[in-house]
């Protein structure tokens, strides 16, 4: 089932109606049928088609799609990026809306082919140079370079962060939908026991027995190696982004410019300059820590205060890495395919 959002005939048997993940329905005058289109899976929002011309089809993250003699294709796109990484070769990875998997070479970004379309909310990378890449409806990635695989996750679920011990790259974690906790078993995942159903947002540790999961309603879970535990943090926001310099200092971040931290005993909050959504937050020690979000806020934390930072681009800035091995480097991605990178 999906929601539909735009409709237009050039005569009673000839109806175009368009909407979610790439839905498309066409009425003959007598039935409706579904239209199977391998161009997109955006959320499309309107269709026309001038006289005697083909349907063309508008959506979210600058799509635009048209009918052609040998089927629909894609003519225009700016998918929205969502997270990004560095692998253990310098190799940078960008991913987003639609399937993108994007890279640099040679001083220029480029689109790497992949066997899925899904949305792609979270990325990391390995020291043995692997990547794995979540996103919707199960959807797991894996691979580098120019050879991509899908991975069986066994859910269906939506899928939103990942996360790689940098020490030991078969220790790996994924969070997502209602609570949903995978761990990495050889080839494969498995279900963990979690002990919420909150949606899960995004997944970061020190190490595989010090791993914190954020996600909806101010939750916040701690992994000790053997178990999650919920942890008390004494507020309700969404909370999108965790990150720390070392277990007794431990950033998370989310909606109305929320921020907590963790001083190895308990969370508490830390007034921020924003009332803007906060979507994610890294540093490079526990004075010298970022987070980003909504209409490109950016702000800094010196470890007394967050103050904002210059305003560079309107762009809802997502994702927030560093370079290779947590070098000054900073990058944030977000809409209109927005990448920033900074050294501060």
């Amino acid at each position: 089932r999906a929601d539909f959002f735009g409709i237009y005939g050039r005569a009673r048997n000839d109806i175009i109606v368009v909407g979610n993940g790439g839905s498309i329905l066409e009425f003959n005058g007598v039935s409706w049928s579904y239209v199977p289109q391998p161009a997109s899976v955006e959320n499309l929002r309107s269709v026309f088609a001038a006289p005697g011309g083909p349907y063309q089809i508008a959506g979210w993250s600058g799509t635009v799609i048209s009918r052609t003699r040998t089927g629909w294709t894609n003519e225009l796109t700016s998918p929205t990026l969502l997270a990004s990484t560095t692998g253990s070769d310098g190799q940078v990875y960008v991913v987003g809306s639609g399937g993108t998997i994007m890279t640099q070479r040679s001083a220029r970004w480029v689109r790497l082919s992949v066997p899925t379309r899904l949305d792609l909310y979270g990325v990391a990378a390995g020291a043995n140079g692997e990547v794995i890449v979540v996103g919707d409806h199960g959807g797991i990635v894996r691979g580098s370079g120019d050879e991509w695989t899908v991975e069986q996750a066994q859910v269906s679920t939506l899928l939103r962060s990942v996360w790689i011990d940098p020490a030991d790259p078969a220790i790996a974690f994924i969070v997502g939908e209602a609570g949903a906790i995978l761990q990495r078993s050889g080839n494969g995942w498995v279900r963990m026991t979690s002990p919420t159903k909150q949606f899960l947002r995004h997944v970061w540790g020190l190490t595989g027995r010090d791993v914190y999961a954020v996600g909806d309603s101010g939750t916040v879970l701690h992994f000790d190696g053997r178990s999650w535990d919920m942890m008390p943090t004494g507020i309700t926001e969404r909370l999108r982004g965790v990150w720390g310099s070392g277990p007794r200092d431990v950033f998370a971040v989310g909606e109305r410019g929320a921020s907590i931290r963790f001083d190895g005993i308990r969370w508490y909050p830390i007034t921020t300059p924003t009332t803007n959504e906060l979507r994610a937050v890294i540093g490079r020690g526990p004075t010298d820590v970022y987070a980003i979000g909504f209409d490109g806020t950016t702000i800094r934390f010196d470890g007394g205060e967050w103050t904002s930072r210059p305003k560079v681009t309107s762009s809802f800035l997502l994702g927030l890495a560093t370079g290779a091995s947590g070098g000054p480097l900073l990058r944030a991605v977000g809409t209109n395919l927005t990448i920033l990178e900074a050294v501060p």
